[in-house]
């Protein structure tokens, strides 16, 4: 079943009422923003998505609006419950939202997966997505759910003209710095003892810090902290306060940080004690939503005073706490700016780096990656500050654990972008950027950009030649000999796999000598000489046993039983494929889940065992999609189409194939092209249309000549020879036929002659 169109949550599963943290919302404290939230809730009574913009101003009380209405309007008007999508994980939280309203594939759904399926899904049902702190120049805004029908989405941003951007009805909900009136009250509903403080005093210093919202929540702590403390004096003080380098914000009236918010978030930060303080600044360093137990380390203190500091920091709206989240700590966007200009900020940089990399060394094998996903946002945070720093040795050494967790769990789009961020600072001419810019070939490759892949590899290794780095030129070739296989370019991928193995060789690297060994049995299997692939495959598992190497031993193991599927030694194929499959689920391998799960698919298919195989193919297909590998969605999709060819579902089939052919003239795969021209030619002949049957069997065939694949010409001179001789064409036929018994006999497929055999035989009788 395709899982976009799958059935929803059991009935009678509760609806739930997300805020922020995807925790059920709960009501704001003092809160008095009423117009607005009534406001609010009367928009999204009609028909109108609505977007909360407070242009250019950090601290304005988006989000808490939203939480706010969440938690104490929305369950009249929503009743199948609310979502909470944070704009800075998008692609994270729509595959989490997709799930939990019905998304049944094997795996997590791509963005345009989750957007399709939410469009169905939520169109007939009243449901709110709420889309929190939205930046245009930033997110992505194709990956903006707005499902319509029953459903609503409410963003909250700082652009004013989002709606239009998003081409959708979106109304608009401005809001502004408070009013002297809302200000007098909530301060003295919080501090009670002003009521007997007269209105101007109030009302002075809540225009001198902006009557912005944020700030006015920070003069209740230092009202609150001194009773001897009124408002004549506390602004007194304040107008005191030297600003030093937070004097630039103070001027960028532009984003609200005017002087009064300046000196009220400095006489906040120098009435904290100690440990709040560097508990502060530990948080401003730290992920955008961290976990107690990182804070501490990094702060250097125990855990017990950590958590006390984080506690009373939250009290006082310094930091955000979202109680149930997996990482509950976050600091505001305006708080986290000015913590950052505080002294110390450094140490407790190298401190955060520190953490990082014990991490990642104590999770680095590929078994251990749902704990290295753990630490794995903290790790962009470090890679991110070293490249900005300057530090790109730093930055590399953590950058590579993160890019190896990418091509293992399948978010090789994210480690793209995160590479090309550390290029953008590395100097044309260093080894870092002769590094990454072949890492970032290898994304392109897995991603299905063969040719800018084959750009970024080729100048790689000629960086890695200039520098005589021997294993970066071993490498680079190893991985071009990958994209010349994916071309089908057999003498250049054949070419470039042994000028690697005579390199890792020279190296004494056991593990590269293994790896490109899977590539030249890949070779040899292409071109007919299936028993040499098993030596060579053989060889690479010995090694990759040796090393310990889970993922190479899965890897050999499904190339052999590929070899053995050619042989046509089907249950000994799929032996081995259940053996690597298992392996690559150890160690979360997509990618090498998706390719086992397609090889047993088509196992399956020659067993018989037709609807075991359509469920390991869309299996295959979903993960493919996932990781975004175009090349395995094309033979996920080429595979599917066998399978409906087997059913004689035709035209069913001829869809699989034709999305499959795309594809692969996207790759620019000739093999792959090859092998879909001649499913599309047997579909064709079935149905009777043999002009268009003979027409793809040739162009197939010319392919395969081009590749030099000795058992496609076999297949499609056989099948060609067929059409010929039902059509009486006598001469064509005998010479297709006895072409492709010379090929089968060359491969040892003995079983493949007799057919062909009996038909010549009986041709002479015509």
């Amino acid at each position: 079943m395709d899982a976009s169109a799958a059935p929803g949550a059991p009935d009678g599963a509760p609806p739930r009422f997300e805020g922020p943290g995807h925790v059920p919302a709960r009501p704001v404290p003092h809160f008095c923003a009423l117009e607005e939230l009534d406001e609010l809730e009367r928009a999204l009574a009609g028909e109108q998505n609505v977007c909360i913009v407070a242009e250019g101003m950090g601290g304005i009380g988006k989000t808490v609006l939203a939480q706010q209405y969440v938690a104490t309007r929305c369950k009249g008007s929503f009743r199948d419950g609310v979502a909470w999508l944070d704009a800075d994980q998008l692609t994270a939280d729509l595959a989490r939202v997709a799930t939990r309203f019905g998304w049944t594939g094997q795996q997590d759904p791509t963005p345009e997966q989750a957007m399709e399926h939410l469009g169905h899904w939520l169109y007939d049902r009243r449901v709110l997505l709420v889309v929190d702190n939205v930046a245009p120049n930033v997110s992505d805004l194709k990956h903006v759910p707005v499902p319509g029908g029953q459903s609503r989405t409410l963003l909250t941003s700082r652009d004013v003209l989002l709606g239009e951007k998003l081409g959708t009805s979106f109304k608009a909900l401005s809001l502004d710095c408070w009013s002297l009136e809302r200000c007098r009250s909530y301060l003295r509903e919080v501090v009670p003892r002003l009521g007997e403080e007269p209105d101007n005093s109030i009302d002075d210093v809540s225009e001198f810090v902006g009557r912005l919202p944020l700030a006015v929540r920070l003069l209740t702590m230092h009202l609150k902290r001194r009773r001897d403390l009124g408002c004549s004096t506390l602004l007194q003080k304040l107008h005191s306060t030297p600003l030093g380098t937070l004097e630039r914000y103070a001027e960028d009236s532009s984003n609200g940080f005017n002087r009064g918010v300046v000196a009220t978030f400095l006489q906040a930060y120098e009435g904290l004690g100690a440990n709040e303080q560097r508990v502060l600044q530990t948080l401003s360093v730290c992920a955008r939503s961290t976990r107690s137990e990182i804070v501490a380390t990094v702060a250097g203190i125990p855990l017990e005073q950590a958590g006390e500091a984080l506690n009373s920091l939250c009290d006082v709206s310094l930091a955000q706490h979202v109680e149930g989240a997996e990482a509950p700590w976050r600091l505001h966007d305006v708080v986290r700016l000015f913590v950052s200009e505080q002294p110390g900020r450094t140490q407790l940089e190298d401190a955060h780096c520190l953490w990082v990399a014990q991490h990642c060394q104590r999770y680095s094998a590929p078994e251990q990656h749902v704990e290295f996903e753990q630490g794995l946002n903290e790790a962009i945070v470090a890679v991110g500050r070293m490249a900005t720093r300057g530090d790109l040795i730093g930055a590399s050494k953590a950058l590579e654990p993160v890019f190896r967790h990418g091509l293992q769990v399948g978010s090789v789009s994210e480690c793209a972008e995160l590479i090309e961020s550390v290029l953008a600072k590395a100097p044309p001419e260093g080894g870092v950027f002769a590094l990454w810019l072949g890492n970032l070939g290898i994304c392109c490759e897995v991603l299905g950009d063969i040719p800018k892949a084959i750009d970024l590899l080729q100048q790689s290794l000629a960086r890695h030649a200039e520098h005589g780095y021997i294993a970066g030129q071993a490498g680079r070739l190893g991985s071009l000999g990958n994209c010349f296989l994916t071309l089908g370019d057999i003498p250049k991928a054949t070419e470039h796999y042994a000028r690697a193995l005579a390199l890792n060789q020279r190296l004494g690297s056991v593990g590269g000598e293994a790896t490109t060994l899977n590539g030249l049995a890949m070779c040899h299997l292409v071109v007919g000489d299936t028993g040499k692939a098993i030596d060579v495959l053989t060889q690479a598992l010995v090694l990759h046993v040796t090393l310990g190497s889970v993922e190479g031993q899965a890897s050999a193991l499904g190339n052999l039983g590929n070899c053995y599927t050619t042989q046509g030694n089907i249950p000994k194929a799929v032996e081995h494929y259940e053996r690597s499959l298992e392996l690559e689920a150890t160690v979360g391998n997509m990618l090498g889940q998706a390719t086992g799960l397609g090889n047993l698919g088509l196992c399956y298919r020659k067993l018989g065992e037709i609807q075991k195989a359509v469920d390991s193919l869309e299996r295959a297909l979903t993960l493919n999609e996932h990781i975004g590998n175009i090349e395995g969605q094309a033979n996920s999709l080429g595979n599917l189409g066998l399978c409906f060819q087997t059913r004689r579902d035709l035209v069913k089939a001829i869809g699989f194939h034709r999305r499959s052919l795309a594809l692969h003239q996207k790759l620019g795969s000739a093999e792959g092209k090859a092998a879909n021209l001649s499913n599309l030619g047997l579909c064709y002949e079935a149905l009777g249309d043999l002009p268009r049957a003979i027409e793809h069997l040739e162009l197939s065939l010319a392919l395969y000549e081009q590749v030099g694949s000795i058992e496609g010409q076999a297949n499609q001179l056989g099948a060609l020879g067929m059409i010929y001789a039902n059509q009486l064409q006598i001469a064509a036929a005998e010479e297709a036929l006895r072409r492709a018994a010379a090929l089968y006999r060359q491969l040892g497929l003995k079983d493949d002659v007799e057919p062909l055999a009996t038909v010549l035989e009986a041709l002479k009788d015509l």
